[in-house]
């Protein structure tokens, strides 16, 4: 079968074949960044914050687990102070009661003595 006029098949250098694996590599490399950097920036999004549902609120670590039957110092309003939360046996934090051992928090949680939050 002949060619076409014009459609010539065309050879590759041994130097241009370096040159053209060097720059498939580059690029590759710069792929691979730019996907590595678009996982990370999707697990940042996994930050700990406050959860509710109806039947109440509790808080989300970074990793996905909660607090249970335990206190917690919180700044879950990231307005730099820590409060101090109790969080029941599956993970709800306690509001407007006394905790089982005798302390009391308030309608948002926080551990108060003497009606004044503890920080």
């Amino acid at each position: 079968m002949d060619r076409a006029p014009g459609n010539k098949k065309k050879h590759v250098k041994k130097g241009e074949r370096t040159t053209m694996k060097k720059r498939f590599v580059k690029q590759a490399a710069v792929l691979a960044a730019a996907v590595m950097m678009t996982v990370g920036m999707a697990t940042t999004a996994m930050a700990a914050q406050w959860k509710q549902d109806a039947k109440g609120w509790w808080w989300q670590n970074d990793d996905g687990t909660y607090p249970t039957n335990c206190w917690k110092w919180l700044d879950g309003n990231k307005d730099g102070i820590a409060e101090c939360y109790y969080f029941d046996n599956v993970g709800y934090m306690a509001a407007g009661t006394t905790t089982p051992d005798g302390y009391s928090v308030n309608s948002e949680g926080q551990w108060t003595e003497n009606g004044a939050v503890k920080t």
